[in-house]
C-alpha cells in the first residue's frame, strides 16, 4: 500500500507540472521538469512502476506538445529525447536500488538468524518453544534476544530487548547473548549471573542506551528464580488459566540497577510465559493495546507448546490487524524432568 501510494504521488506530481504548463502558456516552459515524476519514483518504488510514471511523463509531454501546436518541432524533439534518457535513467537506478535492497535483505536475515539460532524442543530438563518477528519487515534487523542453556546450576533462561533496532540495536543483542553464555555456566548463582551480564553490557552500551531483560532459573522440581531488569513480567500458564507473575522489575541492563530475585513455583503441566514489549503493547489501527491478561487467561490449553504461541500470535494479528511496529519475541518453558 506505502508504495502504491508513492507512485500514485509521483504520477501526481507529474500531472501538477504539466497544469501547470499548460495554464501558463508560452511565457514559461516547465515541460522539462516533467522528468521529476520518474526521478521521485525511483527512489521509493521498483523499476516497473517508474516506467509507468516514466512513461506518463513522455505520453503527457507529447499530447502537450499537440495542444501547442508544436510537435514534430526540432525544440520538441530534443526535450523529448531528453526526457526519454531521463526516464531511462530513472528506472536503471530504481533496478539497481531493488537489487542492492534485497541483497542487504538476504545479509540481514543470515545475520539475525545467527543471531537467534532456534532453540531446541527441549534444552536440559526443560521443554521450550520461542516465536520471533521483527518489525522491519524488509531488513530484519531486531534488537530482541532470546536464549537458554542446561548449565550445571539449573537451566537458565533470557530474553531481553534492546533499545532501538538497525544494526546498533544488534550488535548490542549479540553482545548481550555472549555475555548471557559466558555468565550462565560460569555464575553460581542467578544475581551472579545478572551482575556479570550487566556490568558487560554497560561497557558497550551508548550513554542512552539500555537493555530490558528477564533472566530465570528453572530447577527440576518446578522451582522457578527469577530477576527482572525492567522488563514486562512473566505469566504462568496452566490448565486452569494464566496469571502473571507481580515481579517488581529493577532498572534495566546498563542503568546499573540494584536486582533482586523473585521466587515462584510451577505446578506439575503448567507453563511460563516470556516475551517482549512487541505483544504486551500490541496495539490496533485506532491505537488500542492488547489486552494481554484477558488474552492469556483465554488461551486454550494446548498440549504442545509451539500450539499455544501460534494461537497466541493469531490472537495478537487479530487486534492489530497484522501491523507491527515493534519486535515480538516469545519464549514458552515447561519443566520436564
Amino acid at each position: 500500500m506505502t508504495s502504491l501510494r508513492r507512485c500514485l504521488a509521483s504520477l501526481f506530481l507529474t500531472s501538477g507540472i504539466a497544469a501547470v504548463d499548460m495554464a501558463l502558456g508560452e511565457r514559461v516552459v516547465l515541460s522539462g521538469l516533467l522528468v521529476l515524476g520518474p526521478v521521485l519514483a525511483c527512489v521509493h518504488v521498483e523499476k516497473r512502476c517508474t516506467l509507468v510514471v516514466g512513461g506518463y511523463a513522455l505520453l503527457l509531454f507529447v499530447a502537450m506538445s499537440q495542444v501547442q501546436g508544436t510537435l514534430g518541432t526540432f525544440n520538441t524533439s530534443v526535450r523529448v529525447l531528453t526526457l526519454g534518457i531521463g526516464v531511462c535513467m530513472a528506472v536503471c537506478i530504481a533496478h539497481m536500488r531493488a537489487a542492492r535492497e534485497r541483497t542487504l535483505a538476504t545479509v540481514a536475515r543470515t545475520a539475525q538468524m545467527a543471531l537467534l539460532t532456534p532453540l531446541p524442543p527441549r534444552v536440559g530438563y526443560l521443554l521450550v518453544a520461542t516465536r520471533y518477528r521483527c518489525a522491519a519487515r524488509d531488513l530484519v534487523l531486531g534488537g530482541d534476544v532470546l536464549d537458554a542453556v542446561s548449565s550445571a546450576y539449573g537451566v537458565r533462561v533470557l530474553i531481553a530487548d534492546v533499545r532501538g533496532s538497525g544494526l546498533s540495536a544488534m550488535g548490542t543483542a549479540a553482545a548481550t547473548l555472549r555475555h548471557f553464555r559466558n555468565a550462565a555456566y560460569a555464575q553460581r548463582s542467578l544475581l551472579s549471573v545478572t551482575g556479570a551480564v550487566a556490568a558487560a553490557v554497560s561497557e558497550e552500551l551508548g550513554a542512552e542506551d539500555f537493555v530490558t531483560a528477564t533472566i530465570a532459573e528453572f530447577a527440576p522440581d518446578g522451582q522457578v528464580t527469577i530477576v527482572n531488569c525492567g522488563h514486562h513480567p512473566p505469566a504462568v500458564l496452566g490448565e486452569r488459566g494464566a496469571r502473571l507473575i507481580d515481579v517488581e522489575p529493577a532498572l534495566p541492563l546498563g542503568l546499573h540497577g540494584d536486582y533482586r530475585e523473585e521466587k515462584v513455583r510451577l505446578a506439575p503441566g503448567e507453563r511460563m510465559l516470556f516475551y517482549t514489549d512487541g505483544l504486551a503493547e500490541a496495539r490496533d489501527a485506532e491505537g488500542t493495546m492488547l489486552d494481554l491478561e484477558h488474552e492469556l487467561r483465554t488461551l486454550p490449553h494446548a498440549p504442545v507448546l509451539d500450539g499455544v504461541l501460534d494461537d497466541l500470535f493469531k490472537r495478537m494479528d487479530s487486534h492489530t490487524g497484522g501491523r507491527h511496529s515493534d519486535d515480538v519475541s516469545m519464549i514458552l518453558c515447561q519443566p520436564d524432568p
